[in-house]
Order: structure tokens, then sequence, then C-alpha cells
């Protein structure tokens, strides 16, 4: 670096290159190692790097890399949706690096010089190198070390802090306890005006993933069930000597859990008691010798059916089902478990499952204060919206607990846009850092003693001590339920968990009224925190999303254990208890999406009571006349 020239001459004569030699290359990334203050040259997906040069000395370095798979400030600014990121992000790139190599003098100025040298041609080039331009470039700032003066004379706007994560391998963050700044770029006037569009430019989505479209389709031109079990169920039945189709056998075993039957013995009655006409709707086995009669499978017929199919396979087939009658965009999940406890536990599968002993490891709950392990009772866990949509369901291995399996199981569902909420029991830093960095989603979970450090700066900002930000008052059923909510906005290291944006409180007054007297009162607290933003979720939204939370109490738990009276139900066989767990959600969702409305049963034992008397409405929802 000796004999540079003073600053004006060197900002008019320095020039960029792209570096294209795999020796210029590494020299490149050894000056990066050596005098970077990270001491890496590390860049993922596309990659370009830049020098520099005043004649033909290297005085700065940089690299451009692929965009940060999900910044919630980002991704805001650009007012884009959860499908929009998947589909645009290839339009951002990242200055990863950023390096002024040393030399006998100061030039303030080189920076921003640099920055805008590179800036005027990095859409060229990547249009050049990968086939698709760029339109907007972000960069991070530790704000321990640098102020962004260079960004921001370079026309860079500051769009607020991170949370302090980095990440570390395919599927781990690191909290790092420094959140940094983040800073965009766009590389042209019109560059912000075309991410925001509601449609892509054809020339721009090349290179963007191709994700399938979401039209609104009306429930009448869906598929039946009838449809789906033939078409995705795997028979583990041998040719030779079969009678009964498998997809006639699901829909008649659901139209029967639906009519209230428990197991196999209810099921093949009400099976009987169906008349020829409605058999042959169902496409079941014609009567040998007669004409238009026909068989029905037996109470040890359907015993096995239920025991041989994979209900990993009917779940997806529910879930496709239900995902055509309700066509909804998923925007809620619930986390829900529940035991059986007549059932035999799920086969143990820590041990040869790698992943799901990678993820009981970053259970970081306290052994004392996790659930139970599942080695008495089959332990399942549902997936499901506010409107009791099953999306996936899980079985708690034996040798484990709920808390790992769900921790092992998150990274296996799209959750981009979706808000997951669940109890203090996966308030777990890892399922924190999965959502929200990993998966682009947003989570609201409850606090408890698992989480000491969230718990206790929860209280102490929320002493209550100012008047409530929310309220509902019920009264039914000879109870009076007051809710009042207080909430304040933190951030993720004030609480110590990923993406954190708000935490709230909850004070639930109870009263049990006789005869115009209060018989009983009961006033309970609860926290919880949220990586919804204040104007995502004010309080109000806030108190609404936990009630619809609660409701799992009334519109799953209550109507299995007294309705359809699941924990009654003899059946044994881990697989085939699964199954009818399957067939009573399906069950669930049929009565919440009753049509036509106005016909409508107003509690589930009355519909159900109706689909024993008159089982040819559900039928025709089940097995149309085309299927």
């Amino acid at each position: 670096m000796v004999g540079l020239p003073a600053e004006a001459l060197l900002l008019e004569e320095v020039v960029v290159r792209l570096i294209a030699s795999e020796a210029e290359r590494r020299r490149h990334d050894q000056l990066l190692e050596r005098h970077h203050y990270l001491h890496n040259a590390n860049a993922v997906g596309q990659v370009l790097r830049y020098v520099i040069e005043y004649r033909g000395e290297w005085v700065a370095l940089l690299t451009f890399c692929s965009a940060a798979l999900h910044l919630k400030p980002r991704d805001r600014f650009l007012q884009w949706t959860a499908r929009q990121v998947c589909q645009r992000r290839h339009l951002i790139a990242q200055n990863s690096r950023f390096l002024v190599l040393p030399a006998t003098g100061r030039w303030p100025n080189l920076a921003s010089r640099a920055i805008k040298l590179v800036c005027q041609r990095l859409a060229g080039d990547w249009q050049a190198q990968f086939g698709h331009p760029v339109l907007l470039v972000e960069t991070f700032v530790d704000p321990n070390r640098f102020r962004g003066t260079c960004y921001k004379a370079a026309g860079w706007a500051v769009l607020g802090p991170t949370q302090g994560f980095e990440r570390c391998g395919q599927d781990f963050y690191l909290d790092t306890q420094h959140p940094k700044e983040l800073w965009v770029h766009p590389l042209g006037p019109q560059a912000l005006e075309q991410l925001r569009a509601t449609e892509l430019l054809p020339e721009l989505r090349v290179g963007g993933p191709v994700l399938p479209p979401q039209p609104p389709v009306k429930t009448a031109q869906m598929e039946s069930l009838w449809k789906y079990a033939r078409a995705q169920l795997t028979d583990p039945r041998r040719p030779k000597g079969v009678r009964h189709p498998l997809a006639s056998m699901v829909c008649l075993a659901t139209l029967a859990v639906a009519a209230g039957c428990q197991g196999p013995h209810a099921i093949a009655e009400f099976a009987q008691s169906l008349n020829h006409g409605q058999r042959r709707r169902l496409r079941c086995y014609p009567r040998r010798g007669t004409r238009r009669q026909f068989d029905v499978p037996c109470e040890r017929t359907f015993e096995r059916l239920l025991k041989i199919i994979d209900a990993d396979q009917l779940r997806r087939i529910y879930s496709d089902w239900m995902a055509g009658m309700d066509p909804r965009p998923l925007k809620v999940l619930h986390l829900d478990g529940k035991v059986l406890r007549n059932a035999a536990p799920a086969p143990a599968r820590l041990q040869e499952d790698r992943a799901l002993a990678q993820a009981a490891l970053t259970v970081d709950t306290p052994p004392e204060l996790q659930k139970p392990k599942a080695e008495k009772a089959l332990t399942l866990v549902n997936f499901q919206t506010p409107e009791q949509r099953l999306i996936d369901q899980i079985a708690v291995p034996q040798d484990t607990n709920e808390e790992a399996a769900v921790a092992a199981h998150l990274p296996n569902l799209d959750l981009a846009g979706v808000l997951v909420i669940a109890d203090a029991a996966h308030t777990v830093k890892a399922n924190c850092r999965q959502i929200t960095q990993m998966k682009g989603g947003d989570y609201l979970f409850f606090l408890k003693g698992n989480q000491p450090l969230a718990l206790a700066k929860a209280q102490q900002l929320l002493s209550g001590s100012f008047p409530p930000q929310a309220q509902s008052l019920d009264k039914a059923h000879g109870r009076i339920e007051d809710r009042k909510l207080w909430a304040r906005p933190v951030d993720g290291a004030t609480v110590g968990l990923a993406g954190a944006a708000q935490i709230f409180r909850i004070d639930r007054k109870t009263d049990i009224v006789r005869k115009g007297r209060v018989l009983k009162t009961s006033l309970l607290s609860f926290y919880g925190v949220t990586s919804l933003w204040t104007d995502e979720a004010d309080p109000q939204k806030l108190l609404d999303l936990v009630r619809g939370y609660w409701a799992i109490e009334t519109k799953q738990h209550y109507r299995r254990d007294h309705t359809q009276r699941e924990d009654h139900c003899l059946v044994r066989h881990s697989v085939a208890a699964r199954n009818l767990s399957l067939m009573r959600s399906a069950a669930i969702f049929l009565y919440e999406h009753q049509q036509p409305k106005r016909e409508a049963k107003k509690s589930l034992p009355d519909w159900q009571r109706k689909n024993v008397r008159n089982p040819n409405p559900l039928i025709r929802q089940l097995v149309p006349p085309n299927a």
C-alpha cells in the first residue's frame, strides 16, 4: 500500500472488479480471514466477490451472497406475505463481508465510494452469473463496533435491530447476545415498487422457487374422502380373497364414528343397520346371487382393518380432504396433546431416530418440570386450526415425552406466516428459534417455571399496577368469567427467547352462580410471550387468540371425553387406537362444517343422533355420486 495518493485522487481512480480466478479467490478469502474482525470468509448460497483496486493494488474487499431466510423487519418493510417471502427472496443479495485493507494512510470516504461502485454493477453481475437480477441489498452492522456511517453515506437505510442470533450449521442458531442493525438499499428507482407489486414481472420470476397456486375452491368441487382414500391409501392385504374395498371401509368407519360409535363392535353394528341403497352408495361388496344387495364387513374385519392401516397415510388423507373442505389458508396452528389411557404406548424410537435424539437434547426444560414419558399409554399430539381442521398428528414414542416429540417434528412443518400456539411445556428456546428463524412463522407460548428468566421478567413488568388493556366478560351455564389482559413490548434478549416481541398477563376471575348467589370464586393469572409485534396483535387480539386456544377444552377435550367417550374405548392396539382418534377428529371437523348452516345441529350429541336416523347427507359428503 506504499505510495497511495491523497484521498481525492484515490477516489477518482479506484475501480471495482469481480473476482473470477481461483487464485484471486483464495487470496481474497485469506485477507478476510486475516484482517476482518470475524476472521471468517465463508459465504452461503449464490456468492460474488469483489475487489476495489487503485492502479492494480487491492484497497478493499466485498462479498455478496444469498439473503437471510427470514427477517421480520425486512419482510414487513417490503410488505411481503409469507408466501411472497419464499417466492421473492432470490431478488435480494446480502453484503456479508466488507473490509478496507490496512494501509499507512486514512481515507474516510473510501468505504462509501466502494459500496457505491459495487451497487452500481451488482444487478448486472448477478444477472450474468446466476440468470436473474437482484433489486435490493441488505447487510448487518454490529453497533458495538461500527455506526454504519459508510452505508448511510452511500444511501442505505436502517430498518432496526435483529434478534441477535447467528446461524450455525443448517438447523441450528447460536444466541450471540449482540443484536445487529439491519441496513437495506434498493438497486434502482423502481426496485421497491417491483418488490412490493402484487404480481412479479415475468423476468423477475426466473430463479425463484415454483410454489403451487392457492385458488379458492368451492366445497362442491372438491374430491370426496372415498377418492382420497382410493388414490393414496396403500392396501396391506394380500390381493387374493379381498372382498371389501379399503376406501369403502374407511368411509364406512368414518361414518360410524360420526354417528357415535366407539370401537369395531359398534362400527360393525352400525354398518349392518344401513340399507342396501346406502351400502351401494358406499361401494360395498355386491352379494352373490342377488340383485342390488350388498354385504358389509363384520366386526373382525373392521378390527383387522384398524390395526393394519398405516396411521400416517390415513392422517395425510384426512388432512388433504379437510383442506379441500376448508380451503382457507393456514394462519393459526394449535398444538394439543391427548393421552388415550386404555391404548398401548407407541413403539420406542429414541435409539434409531437421530433427529428425535437431537431434539430431546435441545429441550432446555429441567427434567423435573417436563411431562412424563409416554410409557404407560398412547400419547398423541394434534396440530389443528381453530376451525378444528387437522393439519398433522404425531404419536409420542414411549421412550420420550411430548416436548421432545414436538421439537423433533417442527422442522417437518411448513410454518411460513403461521402463528403457533402451545402450552408452557413447549416454551423452549429451540422451538422459538425453529419457528421464527428457520420457518418464518410466529409463536404464542405460555410461561411457567420451565423458563424462569422470561417468567420473572413478565412478573416484574406486568405487576398489574396500570389498568388492563383488554377485557372480556362471559355469562353462561352458571358461570361468570371476567378476563383482563396486560401486555408490554420486549425484545428477545430481555426474556431469552428468539423473536420475542411482547409479553402478556391474563387474570381470569370465575364466579360459580346458582339462583343469583355466588357459590365459589376463583382467580388465576397466566403469563405468556409472543413473537407478534404490537401492530400485528394489539391487546384485544392477543386476548382473542388466547381464548381461541383455550377453546380446545370445549371443542376437543370435552367432546372426545364426554360425547365420543374416547377414554372409555377398549381398543388396546396403538395403531388401531390412533386410527380411531383420526376418525374422531374427522367427525368433529364435519360437525363444525355442517351444511346447510340453517339446518345445523347445535350440539355434537344431536348431530350424532341425526346421523344415526338419517346418514344419507353425510354419505353424500364422504362418497359423492360421481365417485
